[in-house]
């Protein structure tokens, strides 16, 4: 895994019904997606509630050596991180595919 502070994160619709990708990519802040909460359609929108990392700092818990690590090495490492991620909601309008 990587993180590129610089780039946008990059959100892409499936149309289920036409099986293909939509032409339109939504973007957002350059961020770390580290868990799903919620996505529902509505009112030609999608709801997507998400847990964020506002920095890769979150992606170096990943690491083989730091999850491999006890004591005070895997605190320090969680503490770079804490809190984790932030809850956040993304409106993808899909009225303007």
């Amino acid at each position: 895994m990587a993180y590129y502070p610089d780039q946008k994160a990059e959100f892409r619709i499936f149309n289920k019904n036409e099986m293909k990708w939509e032409d339109n990519i939504f973007t957002a802040d350059p961020m770390v997606n580290i868990h799903h909460i919620n996505a529902y359609e509505e009112n030609s929108k999608i709801i997507f509630d998400t847990m964020v990392a506002s920095n890769g700092d979150t992606i170096s818990l990943f690491e083989y050596a730091n999850l491999n690590s006890t004591g005070p090495i895997l605190m320090e490492q969680f503490k770079k991180v804490a809190p984790v991620g932030t809850a956040t909601r993304f409106v993808l309008d899909l009225g303007k595919i």
